[in-house]
Order: C-alpha cells, then structure tokens, then sequence
C-alpha cells in the first residue's frame, strides 16, 4: 500500500509520547547502533529504536548492553527488550525506565540468526505481570505475523 507523503509526514502518539512523523527506523542487530540512529534522526526518521538489549545481559551489567542502550538526546528514547524469563524482563525494564527511556519496544521473536522463526522469546501471558503496573512509560508489543516491528498494542 502507498501512503501519500502527508499521511507519512503526520505526528502521533504512542501513548502519551508525541511522534513527529511515520518514519521509523527499526531495530536491526548490529545495525541500528547509536551513530546509524543518530544519522537517521537527523535525516527525518519519526521514530528510531536501539538495537536488541538482551535483559539478563543487561542486569548483570554487561558492557554491550550498556552501550546499546545509550542515547544521544533522540528524543522519544525508545529501547528493545529481549529475554524468555519474565524476572529479567523486569529488572531490565526497572533499568531502562530508570536511565531515559521513553518507550519499551517487546522483541517478542523473529531473531536474526534463524529469519523466519516466530518463537516468542518471552512468553506472552507473561508480559502483564511485569510490563504494566507500576510503568509510566508506554510498552509496544510487535505484531507477530510479521518479522518488521510494528507497534499494534499500547499496555
């Protein structure tokens, strides 16, 4: 489907954080760093999100997961989480709210070593014991019929 450039050029909101237009830049392991984000930003992109942060990695303070999820004033400051055990999940969440964030985008599978493989990382039903009370930032769940992360559900 085309969109007309105006449709594309428009703001929205993810819950209540303003996007300036509808030109993301998704998260690409290996990709996506800090400079490319950077870079995408400054030519338009709405939206841009971290690369992959593996949420136990995070929590045992690994250099490499600190350094995806550095920010460079990108404002919204929108991070990916990924992990299988909701506990880590969590602590990583705890964290990343904790130094910036403004958005929780979920990597709910599709990793890019096995393309194709739909297999949630961390079980869905356990999402709402960790991803809702007591967050104040919004928590994007991807849509799973599709390897791109697209934002279908706000918690």
């Amino acid at each position: 489907m085309h969109l007309p450039s105006t449709a594309l050029s428009s703001s929205f909101l993810i819950g209540n954080v303003q996007i300036r237009n509808r030109v993301a830049l998704a998260p690409m392991s290996g990709v996506t760093d800090l400079p490319f984000r950077m870079l995408a930003w400054r030519f338009g992109a709405g939206f841009v999100v971290t690369e992959m942060v593996a949420s136990r990695e995070l929590v045992g303070n690994a250099a490499e997961s600190w350094a995806r999820l550095k920010n460079s004033g990108i404002d919204p400051h929108i991070v990916q989480l990924a992990g299988r055990e909701a506990h880590w999940m969590a602590e990583a969440a705890r964290i990343v709210e904790a130094n910036g964030a403004d958005i929780i985008d979920i990597n709910m599978g599709c990793p890019a070593k096995r393309r194709g493989s739909l297999r949630p990382m961390v079980p869905i039903s356990s999402i709402s014991t960790w991803a809702v009370p007591p967050r104040r930032l919004p928590v994007a769940i991807p849509d799973l019929h599709s390897c791109a992360t697209r934002i279908t559900r706000c918690l």
